[in-house]
């Protein structure tokens, strides 16, 4: 593994493969700020070795992205996870599963930040990517459509949330059959 630092503790740098676990001890113990701050620490350092479209950039984006939404700073987490499904997308596609993954944690910080439409709109599509990506009647799909319609019902859209439950239910049997 290559460097982005030596490793310091006591001054919040350390080796590459190291460096998720000080902002990811830091998140679970609150300390949100310190966890930010090495995060982008780390992301810097690498947009400086590598550049801003580095594939080394979505993991540390993702632990970034991450303590933004643990601290209640969803816009923040947001725009940071549209950051890495950028990265991810340009290299991997809109249909790969992480990719995918990543759309539905911004979509969940959309929400969480105020930005009901928005949110909903890309809950929206992270469902059809699951079934078109994956093929219809996949688990994933049956997931994601339950987190969209709780998001739905939230939004106090029930009778589309009551659509999208059925939908999820279809495909769990689907998929339980198929087993």
């Amino acid at each position: 593994a290559y460097e982005i630092y030596q490793c310091d503790w006591s001054s919040d740098v350390c080796s590459s493969d190291l460096w998720p676990a000080a902002p990811t001890v830091r998140r679970a113990q609150g300390r949100y700020e310190e966890a930010a701050r090495f995060g982008e620490k780390a992301v810097a350092a690498i947009t400086k070795r590598d550049g801003a479209d580095s594939t080394q950039l979505v993991s540390p984006l993702v632990v970034v992205a991450n303590n933004y939404r643990d601290w209640q700073r969803y816009d923040l987490a947001a725009e940071t996870f549209r950051r890495a499904i950028a990265l991810h997308d340009k290299y991997f596609g809109d249909a790969h599963p992480r990719t995918v993954t990543l759309m539905e944690d911004r979509a969940s910080s959309l929400l969480l930040a105020g930005r009901i439409d928005e949110g909903l709109k890309l809950w929206a599509e992270v469902v059809d990517l699951w079934k078109f990506g994956l093929g219809p009647n996949h688990l994933r799909e049956a997931t994601s459509r339950r987190g969209y319609a709780a998001a739905l019902r939230a939004a106090g859209r029930t009778a589309d949330a009551a659509v999208q439950e059925d939908l999820a239910a279809k495909v769990q049997r689907e998929w339980d059959l198929g087993r």
